[in-house]
């Protein structure tokens, strides 16, 4: 028996280094789509990241942020949160969502709970997903809906705000491509996929 537990030992020791080596950071979000975040947490917690307002974090470099709280320039009430959608609108949020009776409105969404980030770069930029279609696909017309990885956004897609060196690549999808949907009239899917591991390196982190 005694020899039995050295062996299993043995085992942990040889692949636990490898299985860490497999997790990433940036995985932290990729069984949770865009449906649940709303149904589940009910449009209730929101993330700035440099102050602008990204309403999640599924695009942006997490190995790149630092809770604003455990530095020496904490977050602070009053305080400005800028960029919120397409028109990069700014909101001054007088006082915690959490001691708000109802939370903050941000761009529609009842926030009652918000985090905020700085981002250890350098000039960042944050682009919305409209902007990435017409980045990539300029000549592009018609209605688009979105994803991000491997899941649809539901809902609020002008919200999302993504770093743009983050994004390993972009597809589109014509509706008329799609079985079942050639017959109704034609949309475009555009796909986003970040630079997280499995989506760089698929071969080696399996589903």
């Amino acid at each position: 028996m005694r020899k039995v537990i050295l062996l299993l030992l043995a085992l942990v020791a040889v692949f636990a280094p490898a299985a860490a080596q497999h997790h990433d950071v940036n995985e932290s979000m990729e069984s949770e789509d865009d449906y649940e975040y709303n149904r589940v947490r009910n449009s209730d917690w929101g993330f700035t990241v440099n102050g602008v307002f990204t309403k999640r974090l599924i695009g942006i470099d997490q190995h790149l942020l630092v809770d604003m709280d455990s530095t020496a320039a904490p977050w602070r009430y009053p305080h400005m949160v800028r960029g919120i959608g397409s028109r990069n609108d700014s909101l001054m949020v007088t006082e915690n969502p959490q001691k708000t009776d109802g939370g903050v409105k941000i761009g529609g969404l009842k926030v009652r709970s918000l985090d905020n980030f700085i981002y250890q770069k350098k000039n960042a930029r944050f682009v919305t997903l409209d902007e990435i279609r017409r980045d990539r696909f300029p000549k592009l017309k018609g209605r688009c809906i979105y994803m991000i990885n491997k899941f649809f956004i539901m809902k609020d897609a002008d919200l999302y705000k993504l770093d743009p060196a983050f994004i390993y690549r972009v597809n589109k999808v014509s509706s008329r491509d799609i079985e079942g949907l050639e017959k109704l009239p034609e949309f475009t899917i555009i796909r986003v996929f970040t630079a997280t591991p499995h989506n760089r390196f698929p071969e080696r982190f399996p589903e």
